[in-house]
């Protein structure tokens, strides 16, 4: 079954290949992205409850997460 999995990731990198390999498109992206960034840390700075800052936290971290896809699509086969 991971095996599957693999082969599911390797194709969905390869489908990104043109988002990241152009410069204008990604930096685009990722200038959308490090917005989403900054508005999940307002969120968590006015945080008034736990679990409000569990949820920016998580989305935080799957924002960064997404910063790094270039990186990872390039270094996928």
């Amino acid at each position: 079954e991971s095996k599957g999995l693999q082969e599911m990731q390797g194709e969905f990198l390869r489908k990104l290949k043109p988002l990241v390999s152009s410069h204008r498109q990604w930096q685009h992206f990722s200038n959308y992205i490090s917005l989403e960034v900054e508005m999940q840390r307002r969120t968590l700075e006015q945080a008034t409850d736990i679990m409000a800052v569990h949820r920016a936290q998580g989305a935080i971290s799957v924002l960064h997460k997404i910063m790094k896809l270039r990186d990872h699509v390039n270094d996928s086969k």
